[in-house]
C-alpha cells in the first residue's frame, strides 16, 4: 500500500455538480461502528430509561450555572471558568497569557484556539488535555441512552449523542449517584472517577474528579459554582477568526518551498522562534502539531500539551502567538504537522505535477476554468466532501495529504444504498496507524471512485474490518494522496469549496 503508482482519471462528466440536502458546514455525521465496550460489564435486561427514570437522571441539563475549576496534572495548574445553560456549555482557559475556549452549543462541540481559529470537534479525535469534559459534569441528554449492562454494584448506561463520541455512566446501585464515567475518543479510553458530592444548583454534584486515561492522569477541584443567568444562545459556537499567516502588503501569491516525496507526501520548512523545522503539510490534521521531544528541544514552554510559538514564518507568510498542540508523533518519527491555521485566510493551491506549493490571495484568486469545483464542509478542520461508491454516496469522507491509499469505512455498506462488499479475501487484514489510534483494514484492490463529477478508476483502496481494538472512525471514508496527487488542488478552507484540475 505505499507503493507510488496513482490512480487515473478516466473522465469529467459535463452535468450538474454533486450537492446534498445538508449545509456545507452542517454535513450528516457518520456514526461510527463500534463493538467496544468498557471490561467488566454484563448485559442487562433494564432499559437505559428505566433506569435513568428510577434515580432522576433522565435529562440532567436544567439548570444554568457558573463554576470555577482548578486543573491540575502533575505540577502544572490552571483555573477554568465553566458556564453552563441547558445542554449548552463554555469552559474559558488561560494558560501562560494565552486564552483557550471550548464548548458545546445547539449539540455540537468546538473548539477555539489562541490564535482565535475555531472548529467542530467531530472528525480530528486526537485527544486534548483541555478537552477532558465529562458529561456527568456538563450534562446529557438520555434520549441519548441504551441499555450498557451492569458491573459489580452500578448500572452502566451508554449514551452516544450525535455528533459526539461515546460515554458509559456508572450509576452507584444504592445512591444512584453517578461516581465513574468512561469515554472513548478514536481508540483512546478516558475515565474519570467522581467524588466529594455537595448540593448546587445544578443538584448533586462531585466537587472533584480524577482523569487517567492514555495521555496524561490529571485531576480536577470544583471551587464554586454559582447560579447562572446564561441562556444556550449566550454559548453560542464563535465565529472563526479568518486569517491566521499574513500575506506581504501587496503580494497576491506565495511560494512555501515545499518539498514532495515519491509517495506523494509533502513537507513545507518553518521558522518557529528561530529554529528551522520541516513540518509535514497535512490536509487532514486540524491544528499546527509539534512531537513533544522537539517542542522541548527548541524552547517552547508547554503546559497542558500547549504551547505558544512568539513567531512562524513559512516562506513569506508571517503569524504572530501560534497555538501549536504538542503530542507523541510517532515517537518523533514525524517532527511536526501543519494543520488547519495554516489554510485560514487564504486559498491554498497545491501542484503535485509541479512540485509546489502556493498561498494565494483570496481577492486575486479566480478559479480556472478547467478546474472542476467541489462544496466541502471545513468547519471540522479538514476538507470533507461526498464521494461516490457505485450506488452509495457518502458525505463525510476527507481529502488528506497525509494519507497514502483510499480507506472506505464500513458506512459504505450500510444502508438502502449500500455497495456491495469489496475486498474479501484480497490480501490479509493488517493495522493502519493515526494519530488517533490504529484502525485494521483489508486490501480492496483498485476500486472506482466519484468525487463531485470526476470519475477515478483504479484507485488502491482499503476497508474498515471490525475490531474491537480499532479506533471508532467518525468518518465514511479517506481520500489519500494516491489519488490526490492526480489532480491540481485548490483549497478555500472559509468557504468550504475547492477545486480540481485533473493533470
Amino acid at each position: 500500500m505505499n507503493g507510488t503508482m496513482k490512480a487515473r482519471v478516466l473522465s469529467v462528466a459535463a452535468c450538474a455538480l454533486l450537492s446534498w440536502g445538508a449545509p456545507a458546514c452542517y454535513a450528516a455525521v457518520a456514526t461510527p461502528v463500534s463493538n467496544w465496550s468498557p471490561e467488566g460489564v454484563a448485559p442487562s435486561q433494564f432499559s437505559a430509561s428505566e433506569v435513568l427514570t428510577q434515580y432522576g437522571l433522565r435529562r440532567r441539563s436544567a439548570a444554568a450555572f457558573v463554576a470555577h475549576v482548578t486543573f491540575r496534572q502533575g505540577s502544572d495548574t490552571a483555573v477554568m471558568t465553566l458556564r453552563k445553560a441547558g445542554m449548552a456549555y463554555r469552559v474559558d482557559t488561560d494558560i501562560d497569557g494565552a486564552h483557550y475556549s471550548m464548548g458545546r452549543s445547539a449539540g455540537r462541540r468546538w473548539r477555539q484556539t489562541p490564535a482565535g481559529t475555531v472548529r467542530a470537534i467531530l472528525s480530528d479525535v486526537q485527544g486534548d488535555d483541555l478537552d477532558r469534559w465529562p458529561e456527568a459534569i456538563v450534562g446529557f441528554d438520555g434520549t441519548s441512552c441504551t441499555s450498557g449492562g451492569t458491573d459489580a454494584g452500578h448500572w452502566v448506561v451508554a449514551c452516544r449523542s450525535t455528533g459526539d463520541v461515546p460515554h458509559w455512566f456508572f450509576i452507584d446501585r444504592q445512591s444512584g449517584i453517578i461516581d465513574r464515567e468512561v469515554e472513548r475518543e478514536g481508540s483512546r479510553v478516558e475515565t474519570f472517577r467522581f467524588d466529594d458530592f455537595r448540593q448546587t444548583p445544578e443538584g448533586l454534584l462531585p466537587f472533584h474528579w480524577t482523569v487517567s486515561g492514555p495521555q496524561h492522569d490529571a485531576e480536577a477541584t470544583l471551587t464554586d459554582v454559582e447560579p447562572g443567568a446564561e441562556n444556550a444562545a449566550d454559548l453560542a459556537m464563535p465565529d472563526s477568526q479568518v486569517e491566521t499567516f499574513a500575506m506581504p502588503a501587496g503580494a497576491n501569491a506565495v511560494d512555501v518551498h515545499a518539498g514532495f516525496n515519491p509517495a506523494g507526501g509533502i513537507t513545507v520548512p518553518i521558522d518557529i522562534d528561530g529554529h528551522l523545522e520541516h513540518l509535514v503539510l497535512d490536509t487532514g490534521t486540524t491544528q499546527m502539531l509539534m512531537d513533544v521531544g522537539e517542542a522541548s528541544r527548541i524552547g517552547l514552554h508547554v503546559k497542558f500539551d500547549h504551547a505558544v510559538a512568539r513567531t512562524v514564518t513559512i516562506g513569506s507568510l508571517r503569524a504572530s502567538a501560534v497555538p501549536i498542540q504538542t503530542v507523541n508523533l510517532f515517537n518523533g518519527r514525524v517532527t511536526g504537522i501543519i494543520g488547519n491555521e495554516f489554510f485560514k485566510g487564504h486559498v491554498v493551491h497545491i501542484d503535485y505535477a509541479g512540485d509546489r506549493v502556493d498561498v494565494l490571495s483570496r481577492s486575486a484568486f479566480v478559479p480556472p476554468e478547467s478546474a472542476i469545483a467541489l462544496q466541502a464542509d471545513c468547519s471540522e478542520g479538514m476538507p470533507l466532501v461526498a464521494m461516490r461508491l457505485g450506488n452509495a454516496t457518502r458525505t463525510r469522507v476527507a481529502l488528506d495529504t497525509g494519507s497514502g491509499i483510499v480507506i472506505l469505512a464500513r458506512t459504505f455498506f450500510r444502508g438502502d444504498d449500500a455497495s456491495p462488499p469489496i475486498g474479501s479475501g484480497f490480501g490479509r487484514s493488517s493495522y493502519m496507524n493515526f494519530l488517533e489510534g490504529p484502525l485494521l483494514v483489508r486490501g480492496a484492490g483498485q476500486v472506482s471512485i466519484g468525487l463531485g463529477n470526476v470519475e477515478i478508476r483504479n484507485a488502491p483502496a482499503a476497508v474498515e474490518v471490525d475490531s474491537r481494538e480499532s479506533l471508532d472512525l467518525p468518518l465514511d471514508g479517506i481520500v489519500g494522496t494516491r489519488v490526490l496527487s492526480s489532480f491540481e488542488i485548490w483549497i478555500d478552507y472559509d468557504r468550504n469549496r475547492l477545486w480540481l484540475r485533473p493533470r
